[in-house]
């Protein structure tokens, strides 16, 4: 990701907030591409912290509580990729 790249310095932190696309015939697929492409971006640049604004869709069992809103679906799958590869997967 160019950010990393341009930066003058060493980025240590980076604060993610997703946002969906907007307008007719928008998915949250383009959500969810930038988002893991700024997780994989930032994990490939050693940042030391990472912070991300999800949603909740029902307490602790969240991740089992389906939802039909396209862009919490993107989100949770962003932050899924982010767990993940936070555990080395």
């Amino acid at each position: 990701m160019a950010i990393f790249a341009k930066a003058a310095c060493t980025i240590h932190g980076v604060f993610c907030v997703p946002i969906p696309d907007i307008g007719f015939r928008a998915d949250s697929q383009g959500q969810e591409n930038r988002g893991k492409a700024l997780v994989d971006a930032a994990i490939a640049n050693n940042t030391e912290h990472f912070v991300y604004t999800s949603v909740d869709r029902h307490g602790s069992d969240s991740d089992l509580n389906v939802t039909d809103v396209p862009h919490f679906i993107s989100k949770a799958d962003i932050e899924k990729h982010l767990i993940g590869k936070s555990k080395g997967t």
